[in-house]
Parts: C-alpha cells; sequence; structure tokens
C-alpha cells in the first residue's frame, strides 16, 4: 500500500482519482524542521546573510504566515537587499494587521525609496495616528516629533524623499540596531 506510481502518488491516491476524490495531501514539514526555517533565517540575518535569511523565512512564513515578528525580519532582510516593492509588501502586511505596529514606519521608508512620497506620507500619518504614545522600547511621541517634518517635506518636494529616508533609516537604527540596512551609495552600513 505504501507503493508509488511514477506519477508520485501512492496506491490510495490513485485509486482516490479513479473515484472523483481528490488524493491525500502530502505530509508537510514536521514542526521541527518547519521552525528550524525561522531559526535559520534569524541566524542569517543576524549574520548578514540575507539571501539566506529570505530563503528561509519565506519558507517558515509558508507554514505560519502569521508570524509577524518573522514577516517583519523578511521585510527588513529584502530592503538591505534593496528589493524594496518587495519588502513594501510584507510590510504591508503586517501593517494592516496590526495599526500602529512600526511596520508603518518601514512601509512610509520603502514608499520613500520608491519615489512614491504621498503614498509614504499616508503610511506614515496611519501609523502615527493609531500609534500609542509609548510601545515598549519605542517612544512614539519622539519619534513623531523627529520624523514628521521630513516626510511632510517630502510630500510636498519629492526632492526631499531621499533625505526624509535617510533619516529615518537613521532613526530605525538606532531603535533597532538595523546594520543592515545599504547606505546610500549602495554599500552596507
Amino acid at each position: 500500500m505504501g507503493q508509488e506510481h511514477q506519477t508520485g502518488l501512492s496506491r490510495r491516491g490513485m485509486f482516490q482519482l479513479m473515484a472523483g476524490r481528490a488524493p491525500d495531501a502530502p505530509a508537510g514539514p514536521s514542526q521541527e524542521a518547519a521552525a528550524s526555517w525561522r531559526d535559520r533565517g534569524v541566524a542569517a540575518f543576524s549574520a548578514g546573510d540575507m539571501d539566506e535569511a529570505v530563503t528561509n523565512l519565506r519558507l517558515w512564513l509558508r507554514q505560519t504566515p502569521g508570524d509577524d515578528e518573522a514577516r517583519m525580519l523578511l521585510g527588513r532582510a529584502l530592503y538591505a537587499m534593496e528589493r524594496h516593492v518587495q519588502a513594501l509588501v510584507e510590510f504591508e502586511r503586517v501593517a494592516r494587521r496590526s495599526e500602529g505596529h512600526p511596520a508603518g514606519l518601514y512601509l512610509c521608508l520603502c514608499r520613500l525609496r520608491l519615489g512614491r512620497a504621498a503614498k509614504a506620507l499616508e503610511a506614515y500619518s496611519a501609523w502615527a495616528g493609531a500609534s500609542p504614545q509609548a510601545s515598549g522600547a519605542w517612544d512614539t511621541a519622539e519619534l513623531r516629533h523627529r520624523l514628521a517634518g521630513h516626510i511632510e517635506a517630502a510630500a510636498a518636494d519629492p526632492a526631499q524623499s531621499d533625505r526624509a529616508a535617510r533619516v529615518l533609516e537613521e532613526t530605525l537604527d538606532a531603535r533597532e540596531g538595523l546594520a543592515a540596512l545599504p547606505s546610500p551609495g549602495g554599500e552596507r552600513a
């Protein structure tokens, strides 16, 4: 009964198909194997191997799509690789699920880097309007004060987007140790 046909289906699966039913889905990875993807992704990110981090975090997130912490790390790795559109997608998923989450700031950052200053201001405003005054190590009132003028200036004059993005990167780096973020010349900071 455990034999497989050349199609990769077991005999049971072949009979299920002949009976008009979908074959049993193959068993997915064990929880232990899936958890190792997350651990390897975190370790690779910490070591500066963004390709490896992205690969492992994506495998993990296929099994646990609601892990916002892993999704944020994936977004940060993609951003470090200057894959801003892909990073934006990851940050947007988290920001939609959790208003006021720092993902809103990363979303703003990606939009600034993509030359979408007006959309960056929308992301910033949504984050600022929903974030509490203090959230763990984040003093959001101080962040709002530091960032608002730069983001608003970029929305009014898109030529200011690069400056606003650098200020936001510096701010996030100070809060989360984003040593993997690229410097304006493309080298790693």
